[in-house]
């Protein structure tokens, strides 16, 4: 669907992930129009306004990591930006889906649409990302434009991150390619960095973290495990 908007770099593989994005909105408000009989314009203003806004930040992405490939430096310091941004918005749509399971009212999902002050963004109600994101930006452009070496923006890019609470310690539970620990070269995706994710977020994470979690995340987690383990073990 956004494809046929307009071009999607397959750099982060977001051509998939941006037409779900726009489904979900669309198929909310085409519910809504058909229960009303009504389907003016301006009923549907935002899902154009969303797909070109999507757009606008995938390009904005792509085009700073393309420049970032220059200097791996600069690649290992903007690329958190990536792993940041997606990680809260999972928290954002993970939320969602615990409100709506708890509910069943299609309400704590029509709000993820309900036209979020920082559209197109990973995190698209975070004004704490949607900054970092366009601090961090400025650096690759001056790049870009010849202004600033390499190596100068990476360092400040590190620091640009190490400057917000919501993201220097996403990198300590294995969540990224160096983070704490400089010396791995590998990325751990199992429940034990999970696990201590999640207890950050409910002990010591700032509000604008903890916002996204109002129900027991560390709870549901290891249901799910318990749940995927049994589901495996019986297939064998």
């Amino acid at each position: 669907m956004l494809h046929a908007n307009g071009f999607i770099d397959p750099l982060f593989s977001r051509g998939l992930e941006n037409t779900a994005v726009t489904i979900h909105a669309l198929a909310a408000r085409l519910i809504k129009a058909l229960r009303d009989d009504n389907f003016s314009p301006e009923r549907f203003e935002y899902i154009e306004r969303l797909q070109q806004k999507l757009l606008d930040h995938n390009d904005d992405f792509v085009s700073c990591c393309y420049t970032a490939f220059s200097d791996f430096r600069l690649w290992d310091a903007f690329h958190r930006l990536w792993a940041v941004g997606t990680i809260l918005g999972q928290f954002r749509l993970v939320q969602a889906h615990a409100r709506f399971r708890a509910s069943r009212n299609d309400g704590d999902l029509d709000h993820l649409d309900n036209d979020p002050p920082y559209l197109g963004y990973l995190c698209a109600d975070m004004e704490g990302y949607y900054q970092l994101f366009n601090d961090a930006k400025a650096e690759i452009e001056a790049v870009s434009n010849g202004q600033k070496p390499p190596e100068e923006a990476a360092a400040r890019i590190h620091a640009l991150i190490d400057e917000r609470d919501f993201a220097k310690h996403m990198f300590g539970f294995g969540y990224c390619i160096t983070g704490e620990k400089p010396q791995l070269n590998n990325s751990k995706h199992s429940l034990l960095p999970a696990m201590k994710l999640m207890y950050w977020t409910q002990t010591s994470a700032p509000a604008e973290v903890k916002k996204y979690f109002d129900y027991n995340p560390m709870f549901a987690l290891l249901k799910a495990y318990i749940t995927t383990r049994i589901g495996l073990m019986q297939k064998k």
